[in-house]
């Protein structure tokens, strides 16, 4: 396009600026300024490619209905998740499965953040009646988003005030937008449809937060300026009120859905686990004499462990634990020793509940 270097350097900065523009007024003040600085053949192709369409790359038009969400971080955290569970290569079939597994847990889990949302409510007492008002009329996580721009309210300054109609005009980054007691041109309000900051200080100069005969009643203005008919909150299906008692339903499964590991009795684990836990047992405070003993690389002697009662675990005492698994990591005269000393502990230390002393008073009772 015949531009130097230090020119092209000072449009990209203003086409930054255009990008990035807080509201329709200031595109165009920093489009006029781009005009002036741009040579012909830059606004020719700018004009006939970009500028048509600046609904579609302009931040301030990307705005409405979105919630507040900026950037794909969403996407990224979905994409996240159909990798654990999905594999690179897989079959269509297997592709299929994976999906719609992932698809049922999300669908969970998202009715069952939109039910705590609609269902919980805040207990604590709120000062100032005017919130307290707002909170009555909206869901925890919409009032938590409400409170500050309340709370922000308090320094906003008017340029201008049109006390007949209720209207200002107020200064909003590097441009000036209107406002009016239910609608207004910032992003915060087209994003979330909520009462923004700009709003609440017009409500403070019309003293309207206090003299509600003035104003519409608060139930009816929350429907008009968020929309219910827009939001189609009818359609959003809330599961079932969880039981007050119980295990809550899904603990057992991880986010994405997945059983968690459950943890094995002593019956059900290896016979290497069975091993390690049992030397666990004679409670060794030498780590790396134990890691050498398992992996056999070093037989265990009779001074590597103190056998008294108070230091050896009692699981010991139950008959299903076989100790004689542990021959091969021990010496055999210290094997010998804690054969003996298993035993005796069998043969003295029966335990019984106090339910049980009166019936099985001739038989042990496993305590694992």
């Amino acid at each position: 396009m015949n531009i130097s270097l230090s020119e092209k350097d000072k449009i990209l900065k203003i086409l930054h600026r255009l990008t990035y523009s807080s509201s329709p007024s200031e595109y165009d003040k920093i489009y006029t300024e781009l005009s002036n600085t741009a040579p012909k053949s830059v606004m020719s192709y700018f004009n006939q490619n970009w500028h048509n369409i600046k609904d579609q790359w302009t931040v301030h038009s990307m705005v409405k209905d979105t919630m507040g969400i900026e950037t794909n971080n969403y996407l990224e955290s979905l994409n996240e998740k159909l990798k654990l569970i999905m594999e690179r290569r897989e079959s269509l079939m297997d592709f299929l499965k994976s999906y719609f597994f992932w698809k049922n847990n999300y669908v969970t889990e998202t009715c069952r953040k939109i039910s705590k949302n609609f269902l919980k409510r805040d207990v604590r007492d709120m000062q100032d009646n005017y919130q307290k008002e707002y909170q009555k009329y909206l869901t925890e996580g919409a009032f938590k988003l409400l409170k500050p721009e309340i709370d922000s309210s308090n320094w906003i300054t008017f340029e201008s005030i049109d006390d007949e109609k209720k209207e200002g005009r107020v200064k909003y980054k590097t441009s000036s937008l209107n406002v009016s007691i239910d609608d207004c041109q910032c992003k915060e309000y087209n994003s979330l449809h909520l009462p923004c900051r700009h709003i609440f200080a017009l409500h403070k100069v019309h003293d309207l937060e206090n003299d509600r005969d003035n104003a519409e009643s608060l139930e009816d203005y929350l429907n008009r300026s968020i929309d219910l008919n827009k939001t189609n909150l009818e359609n959003i299906s809330l599961s079932t009120k969880s039981k007050v008692r119980g295990r809550p339903k899904n603990v057992d499964k991880t986010v994405i859905g997945q059983f968690k590991a459950k943890k094995k009795f002593f019956m059900d684990k290896s016979k290497f686990q069975k091993i390690e836990l049992m030397i666990k047992w004679l409670k060794i405070d030498k780590p790396g004499m134990v890691k050498n003993a398992l992996n056999n690389e070093y037989l265990l002697t009779s001074d590597d462990f103190v056998l008294e009662t108070q230091k050896v675990k009692s699981s010991f005492v139950d008959e299903r634990v076989d100790y004689q698994l542990l021959a091969p990591y021990f010496e055999l005269k210290a094997f010998k020793k804690l054969e003996n000393f298993i035993i005796d502990m069998r043969n003295n230390n029966k335990w019984l509940c106090p339910e049980c002393k009166t019936k099985k008073k001739d038989k042990m009772v496993s305590i694992l």
